[in-house]
């Protein structure tokens, strides 16, 4: 999900009820280009308009593209609002109460100037300023952001809270599942854990979420099956390209299906359910939250995100019950790649990053070293390391991995050979490539996905792949698209040459004719126009023997 453009999308009513959140209002400062967060910082502290052009000012003539670049991310978010000053009205200026020329309005010469304006008519000239309660919660924010985010711990909670590793191996564990039943290795999608389930929470319907979000459906036909999900579901064109993914763009492939449940229903939700879960973005990793603090409809949405993976529950010695983010968490409030690399490792074996950033074994250390959503320096793998992939030109495929979701995600287009514990061999062969692209996966997918986490022995070889390879899995891709099969009809017999004349020129003309033979009089038709020819030809037969 591309958060600025789905803001950007919205109404007007709905991007102001937005902004009147200080989560909502922060993560799209942090998703704007720089140049345009330095643009916010100069203005966050105006109180007044300015002239639309003075901020032309700021800007060399070298770098009038990434100028106009950051004005239009701004616009189209409505962080900057421009309107026009109609004449007669105040026209601040940017240093505040001054007109554009700078006289204070209260002097003799500004009277003389406003005289000469009145006599003259002026054109309305168009003013700036940044969105009101966008400023205000940004101000909020940069005054009292650590006293938003740090909140008061007790020790008992604090004293209770799961280590990072736990906290990795519960968002693993949890996305994992979701991932196994979209593939059909699981019969039952991720659910709540004990503390939840006995307080009698609602579960999110997470089957009905992935149909929704067109990932899972009902098959229509033999040749549109792929693999089987839970409830005779099968996984469809969009779910296999969603397995190929990096983990932050499935969660927001998810997520976004969460979010436009909330905005059908109202935009107070919309607001509400959104600031919820950015505010999770901006926490920190392992950091306890009381659970009675949150309002019902805020617990039910806590619920569904423990069930997803992002946040994890916990009971103190007192019995009280708290939550507290996991690096999946992190990734919500964007505005960086550590977060991103670290969730990467914590789910490396679910997919690969296809641009091949975070693989290998640099990607461990980027992920280690990052501080995604406010965590310590450690890296809580949960136990599943990444899955260093070994592409042979024999077409042989080794996969370092435990993930059971990087094993079926390879058994897609991999034949496997054997299994051991840290292990899985198998091999390209025709009918498994054949049987992933006709399910939709296309040659340049399945060639991204093998190269975007090489083994560190093969990392410096280019390709990653080998050529023979790649070009085999491209041909037979070609193939596929070589013939093309329809049903069609065969016509013959037919009564008279004119018949058979007037029944080809309706084919014709309604585009389903593929052959024709007027020595015989046969023809042959597409079969999706099979019913309008029958028609055709029973009114035209009574027309000629009339």
């Amino acid at each position: 999900m591309d958060f600025t453009a789905y803001i950007s999308n919205l109404s007007a009513d709905k991007r102001t009820l937005l902004y009147r959140s200080p989560w909502t209002s922060l993560a799209v400062f942090r998703n704007l280009p720089p140049l345009a967060q330095v643009y916010v910082m100069r203005l966050l502290f105006v109180p007044t308009p300015f002239p639309s052009d003075f901020m032309d000012s700021w800007a060399r003539s070298s770098s009038a593209s990434s100028h106009k670049a950051a004005l239009t991310a701004l616009k189209g978010l409505d962080v900057l609002k421009e309107y026009q000053c109609l004449p007669g009205q105040p026209q601040p200026g940017p240093g505040g109460g001054a007109g554009f020329g700078g006289v204070p309005p209260g002097s003799r010469t500004g009277g003389l100037v406003a005289a000469q304006q009145q006599q003259q008519p002026q054109p309305p000239k168009m003013v700036g300023a940044l969105h009101p309660d966008f400023r205000a919660q940004l101000q909020r924010v940069v005054c009292f952001g650590a006293h938003l985010m740090r909140g008061d711990v007790p020790p008992a909670a604090a004293a209770a809270a799961p280590p990072l590793e736990q906290l990795g191996e519960w968002a693993t564990r949890q996305w994992e599942a979701l991932q196994l039943f979209l593939l059909g290795a699981a019969r039952a999608p991720p659910g709540l854990p004990p503390l939840l389930r006995n307080s009698k929470c609602p579960d999110l319907d997470l089957r009905g979420l992935l149909m929704e979000a067109g990932l899972l459906a009902f098959p229509s036909g033999p040749g549109g099956v792929g693999a089987r999900g839970g409830g005779g579901l099968a996984v469809t064109q969009r779910g296999f390209h969603f397995l190929l993914q990096a983990p932050e763009r499935q969660l927001w492939a998810v997520l976004r299906e969460y979010i436009k449940f909330a905005e059908g229903h109202s935009s107070e939700d919309l607001a509400s359910t959104l600031s919820f879960l950015l505010q999770l973005g901006f926490r920190r990793v392992g950091q306890p939250c009381a659970w009675g603090e949150l309002r019902q409809p805020e617990q039910r949405m806590a619920a569904h995100m423990v069930q997803l993976g992002l946040l994890a529950v916990f009971q103190a010695a007192d019995g009280s019950l708290y939550y507290t983010p996991t690096r999946l968490a992190s990734s919500l409030c964007g505005g960086g790649g550590g977060a991103a690399a670290a969730i990467a490792s914590d789910l490396g074996g679910g997919s690969a990053d296809r641009t091949g950033a975070g693989g290998g074994v640099g990607g461990r250390t980027a992920a280690a070293g990052s501080g995604g959503g406010g965590a310590g320096g450690g890296l809580e793998s949960g136990g599943v390391s990444d899955a260093y992939i070994i592409v042979e030109s024999n077409y042989r495929v080794y996969a370092y991995t435990r993930s059971p979701v990087t094993i079926a995600v390879l058994e897609l287009f991999v034949k496997r050979e054997a299994l051991l514990p840290n292990l899985f061999v198998g091999a390209i062969r025709r009918d498994s490539i054949l049987a992933a692209l006709s399910r939709g996966i296309t040659a340049e997918e399945l060639v991204s996905y093998l190269a975007a986490r090489p083994h560190p022995s093969v990392a410096s070889r280019s390709p990653v792949v080998p050529e023979v390879v790649s070009d085999q899995i491209r041909l037979w891709e070609a193939s596929m698209n070589r013939l093309r099969a329809d049903a069609a009809v065969l016509y013959e017999n037919m009564e008279s040459r004119e018949l058979f004349q007037r029944a080809v020129a309706f084919a014709r003309s309604s585009g389903t004719l593929l052959w024709e033979d007027s020595t015989k009089m046969k023809f042959v038709a597409l079969d999706a126009g099979h019913e309008a020819m029958k028609g055709f030809i029973v009114r035209a037969k009574q027309e000629v023997r009339q």
